[in-house]
């Protein structure tokens, strides 16, 4: 690049400059999109295996899943917990019976009691009295639980194959989140347009002489103090011209004073009218 293009050596390191900034910016817009878009990716991706999983625990259920729960009687698909450590396993031999306060056992008025017997062994768990609806329709549950647990052993085994055929494949189904990641990677490894933008900058700056830079900032801040000078002499020499104006009108012998105060406003304004042509000169070279 010519250092001595129209601009000026400092304009031409800050163009180049901003050209590497503006590269850099793009390409960190590009990553964190690309990067966006992967999180995207794995979200979608995660919760479809979220819901493949869940197919599949729901078809578990259809055999062993949560039925009801009343005091501390858990009843699922093919077993009954108490207390939550007795397990009693489902199958003919479960028998259950409902006694209330005042039968021959002497019970306490308000008692209700909920047995469970089967060939694995017996459990008894208190109710409360008015929970004695619940407690029948536990009874019955439990009756068609056992009825139809070898139906719903059937349909739950083939309900969970499909479901589990479906998470595999669910989980073999990563094309979109690949092609997001391989995109990334591609962004990340193209390091191309920083690259040459950098290089420019360095080509630039390798070309230039220090004494080139330090000459121009001067020759800026003399034209900066010249660009500030012009509005202040203006103003300046209104004052002047104001005050020797007063100095010849209103102030008895007042005519040296108020010429040698028109001469410096005649001056003032001769160096702004100087500054603003060699401004306007400067323009149009």
């Amino acid at each position: 690049m010519d250092k001595k293009k129209p601009g000026g050596v400092i304009a031409q390191i800050d163009a180049s400059k901003s050209d590497l900034d503006k590269a850099i910016t793009k390409r960190k817009k590009a990553l964190e999109a690309a990067q966006s878009d992967c999180n995207a990716a794995q979200r979608v991706f995660e919760k479809r295996v979220k819901d493949a999983e869940a197919e599949v625990e729901k078809a578990k259920a259809i055999y062993d899943g949560l039925i009801r729960e009343l005091g501390s009687i858990k009843l699922y698909g093919n077993r009954i917990v108490v207390s939550g450590s007795s397990v009693i396993q489902l199958d003919e031999s479960v028998e259950t019976d409902i006694s209330a306060a005042g039968t021959a056992s002497g019970f306490k008025a308000g008692e209700l009691f909920f047995s469970i017997v089967s060939n694995e062994g017996n459990s008894v768990v208190q109710l409360k009295a008015e929970q004695e609806r619940e407690a029948r329709q536990l009874a019955a549950d439990i009756k068609t639980a056992i009825k139809t647990l070898s139906s719903r052993k059937e349909r739950s085994e083939q309900a969970r194959e499909g479901a589990e055929e479906a998470l595999a494949k669910v989980c073999l189904d990563t094309t979109e989140l690949e092609e997001k990641r391989e995109r990334y990677l591609e962004i990340e490894k193209d390091t191309s347009a920083v690259d040459s933008a950098k290089k420019r900058y360095d080509d630039l700056m390798a070309s230039i002489n220090p004494a080139d830079i330090q000459k121009e900032k001067a020759e800026m801040q003399k034209r900066a103090v010249r660009a500030a000078a012009k509005p202040v002499s203006i103003v300046l020499g209104v004052c002047f011209l104001l005050i020797g104006f007063n100095e010849l009108m209103f102030t008895k012998n007042g005519a040296l004073m108020g010429a040698i105060f028109l001469l410096i406003c005649d001056c003032l304004f001769v160096y702004a009218a100087i500054e603003i042509r060699n401004d306007h000169l400067a323009k149009t070279e």
